[in-house]
């Protein structure tokens, strides 16, 4: 996206636009997914952060002081819940089932 466009588009989703945020999602999904897939396998787990991550977005514009950075601003966001979910994946015991008969 032009730098013009994603500053107009970042403008209406500050002022609660939902078609915006709908605009930037699908202009910004697939490469936030790359960034997701860069830490974890599992695709569902992919969505699910994806997701998360979005939300923040979406509820933190007020904190983006330069929107010309915006895609390196949700790049960090994303890369952060990514990097936060694996951590917390990482932690957890491993479980084995077993069938005996």
């Amino acid at each position: 996206m032009f730098t013009m466009e994603i500053t107009r588009l970042i403008e209406r989703c500050r002022r609660g636009d939902a078609d915006a945020l709908g605009e930037l999602y699908k202009a910004y999904a697939q490469k936030m997914r790359g960034v997701c897939r860069r830490y974890i396998n599992d695709e569902q787990t992919v969505e699910d952060v994806l997701h998360d991550a979005f939300v923040i977005i979406f509820t933190s514009f007020d904190r983006l002081r330069d929107v010309g950075r915006a895609e390196a601003w949700m790049t960090a966001i994303t890369r952060n819940v990514a990097s936060m979910c694996k951590d917390h994946l990482e932690a957890l015991p491993m479980v084995c089932f077993c069938l005996f008969y």
